[in-house]
């Protein structure tokens, strides 16, 4: 059984307390005998648990994913390294499917994403956001993978020299692509299940991402085109800018075919996610306008 570091980054995240808990217990459950958890930013670390596994990183700043993730994977000391977000919280099987997913050969892996079903504003945030890897699709080879729940052996970060301290969002299609590149196999692992709850979500909030999402996207999809299959009219501003209320359509179309067992928050929330998409088309136009705006994430605090 490999040794496992799990790396979480926080910026004042209410959850964090309750997120270290639940990867304690269940690894532990599940045999676990050689884990640590490192949480790495800025928070009230009054709720974390009184456990020699937990390591607390506390920068002189708040640090964006990218930079925090970083700082953790270089004190490190597993041989697996799990990168999870703070609002997002292990499930059964958790720890047995990662070890698992090296069993066979080493690779990187992401797992699924479950949304809560007692808070609509959660929910819909994670169809918005992450409708290509919720709990639900087959396991698949992709050519990018998402950070909120990302494993794979510590020397495959390492190699490729962690997260480009550079991107302030999208970094993790930056690094995973990378990994892809470097001749690592990129793994969507349902069996590795994390519940979603994003804090202070919201319409607003919501459309808000979209925009920053557009932007900091773009920049992927115009530095690594074949990962994304991307053609050159699919990252014109023109195109992205008069197609918009389109391709937010048949975004919202696709959402509720894709998850039959969410098609209540896709009515309930098609304003919400028809504008995430028509803001995300805007946001990545304005990207292609203006490449040097930063557009940084919307996030607490």
């Amino acid at each position: 059984m490999l040794s496992m570091s799990v790396v979480i980054p926080c910026r004042y995240e209410p959850l964090i307390g309750d997120t270290v808990k639940q990867v304690l217990a269940i690894a532990r459950q599940e045999g676990a005998s050689a884990i640590e958890v490192l949480v790495v930013g800025t928070g009230d670390w009054a709720t974390l648990p009184n456990d020699s596994a937990v390591r607390v990183i506390q920068p002189e700043r708040a640090l964006w994913s990218g930079l925090a993730r970083n700082r953790g994977l270089a004190e490190a000391e597993g041989e697996l390294i799990v990168f999870l977000d703070a609002d997002c919280q292990p499930l059964p099987g958790w720890f047995r499917e990662i070890q698992a997913s090296q069993d066979q050969q080493a690779s990187i892996c992401s797992g699924a994403m479950v949304s809560p079903t007692d808070d609509f504003w959660q929910a819909c945030y994670n169809l918005c956001c992450f409708r290509e890897f919720l709990l639900g699709l087959p396991r698949s080879r992709r050519s990018f993978l998402p950070s909120f729940c990302l494993c794979g052996p510590r020397t495959a970060f390492i190699g490729v020299g962690g997260f480009d301290e550079t991107w302030p969002g999208a970094e993790d299609l930056d690094l995973t692509i990378r990994l892809e590149r470097a001749g690592w196999q990129l793994w969507f692992e349902p069996s590795i299940q994390v519940l979603h709850r994003p804090s202070s979500r919201s319409f607003v909030r919501i459309v808000r991402h979209g925009w920053a999402h557009g932007g900091t996207s773009m920049r992927a999809r115009c530095t690594y085109p074949e990962a994304f299959r991307a053609s050159r009219w699919s990252t014109a501003p023109v195109a992205l800018s008069t197609l918009g209320p389109f391709v937010a359509a048949y975004f919202l179309l696709r959402t509720f075919q894709q998850y039959p067992q969410l098609r209540s928050v896709s009515l309930r929330g098609a304003p919400a996610i028809y504008l995430f998409r028509l803001a995300w088309c805007l946001g990545a136009a304005w990207s292609r306008l203006r490449p040097r705006t930063v557009f940084h994430p919307v996030a607490n605090k």
